[in-house]
């Protein structure tokens, strides 16, 4: 039953950085236990709440740029053994255990700017797709989608979705979220120039990223 979707059941927040707060939340994850996780990107730091209430639960991350701080994370999945952070400003994946919340380890990632990477999950890899500043200069932004393993978020494969876009001054593609389902992975972006915009949803093999089908969001899908 859909019908109620469009009930607001409960709101909680407002801008701030205090424990009740938030400032640019961005992607978030629950798990069976009754927790909420979300990244609040512009306050640098992960915070917990209670899926029954939303009421506030644990915080934690500073800006800086030591090996536990964070500058916009932005990105976050999650299973019951750790939470991987797209730590888009420091340039860096961060895993967190998900028990403690203590800090495991950082790997180097071709982030160059803080953006919109949005993070999945399978059983044996993570999924990522964010923004780049193209080698064309800072007016450009490429969209990256990536393939890491879990164990040690080794680079798999790296696609620049978005070539085939860049033909105006200008032109720069945003990513809005990334999605799985058995066998594939579905990107969500926009691609927008001097001339103006496009949406799109793109259905792609997770193991390749060859391209399925491609929608325009103002078609029938």
């Amino acid at each position: 039953d859909r019908s109620n979707f469009s009930r607001v059941v409960s709101t909680f927040g407002s801008l701030g950085s205090g424990t009740t707060n938030f400032n640019v939340p961005h992607q978030m994850k629950l798990d069976e236990k009754g927790n909420l996780y979300m990244t609040d990107s512009n306050n640098n730091r992960i915070k917990i709440h209670s899926q029954i209430n939303l009421a506030h639960l644990k915080s934690f991350g500073t800006l800086g740029l030591g090996a536990t701080s964070y500058h916009v994370p932005t990105g976050l999945s999650y299973n019951d053994s750790f939470l991987t952070i797209a730590n888009e400003g420091n340039f860096k994946l961060a895993r967190i255990d998900s028990s403690t919340f203590g800090f495991k380890f950082n790997v180097n990632t071709d982030f160059n700017m803080a953006a919109e990477a949005s993070l999945v999950e399978d059983e044996n890899n993570i999924y990522m797709a964010y923004n780049k500043i193209s080698d064309q200069g800072v007016y450009y932004l490429d969209l990256i989608l990536e393939s890491r393993t879990k164990s040690d978020y080794g680079l798999i494969n790296r696609l620049r979705v978005t070539p085939e876009f860049r033909t105006d001054f200008g032109t720069y593609s945003v990513v809005g979220n990334i999605a799985l389902r058995g066998r594939y992975i579905f990107v969500c972006f926009s691609d927008s120039r001097a001339s103006g915009a496009n949406y799109y949803i793109q259905k792609r093999l997770k193991k390749d990223f060859s391209l399925v089908k491609e929608y325009k969001t103002n078609q029938i899908i």
